[in-house]
């Protein structure tokens, strides 16, 4: 399944696309109108999830805005039940301490971290997602082996690289066939979107 992630427009949405609409911490300019827009367009049922939403300490709006606009819309999925994605970089600490007050599933988007962040994610009961990463960097190749495939999932994150060519990477790493890792990804897919 495909899910389409916007942060802008939330109200242009396609029909019989799924999406995950969220204030990425990039592109927070008016909260309140935004968290309002989101607040009303996330009812639609082809709104899979909130997201991408968190922190991020190397770019982006002032980091207290950030930590405010991410509750918000922690808030919001909670009330809506819908999985929040979440944009990470450099403020794991903080990041994983707001989401304590998450009654959803949370997928950690865009995963390249080592593998005692990983584990940290995991035991929460989170999702890590990678993506292009995994066709480059030897490292976060042996984290997504060591990890559970009950935890995963696999993106492009609009990056000029097809999904098959990651799946296939992610297969040969799990040594195991596409198709049993398509299978086992789908089961994640419906346990967190088919609840």
């Amino acid at each position: 399944m495909s899910i389409t992630n916007k942060y802008e427009d939330f109200e242009k949405l396609n029909s019989g696309q799924l999406y995950s609409l969220g204030i990425h911490p990039w592109y927070i300019h008016d909260a309140e109108q935004q968290l309002a827009e989101l607040s009303t367009e996330a009812l639609k049922e082809q709104v899979n999830a909130i997201g991408e939403c968190g922190l991020d300490k190397l770019q982006g709006a002032d980091f207290a805005l950030q930590q405010l606009v991410f509750r918000a819309q922690i808030a919001i999925a909670n009330h809506l039940q819908k999985p929040l994605v979440i944009h990470c970089v450099r403020a794991y600490e903080e990041t994983l301490s707001i989401l304590q007050t998450a009654k959803v599933p949370v997928i950690f988007h865009g995963f390249n971290k080592n593998i005692h962040i990983a584990e940290r994610i995991l035991k929460r009961g989170y999702y890590l997602s990678f993506g292009c990463a995994l066709l480059s960097s030897q490292s976060l190749a042996s984290v997504f082996a060591a990890v559970s495939l009950e935890q995963i999932f696999l993106e492009t994150d609009d990056a000029d690289v097809a999904i098959k060519d990651i799946y296939k990477q992610a297969a040969a790493l799990k040594n195991m066939n596409e198709a049993d890792l398509v299978s086992e990804l789908y089961n994640n897919y419906i346990t967190i979107f088919r609840q």
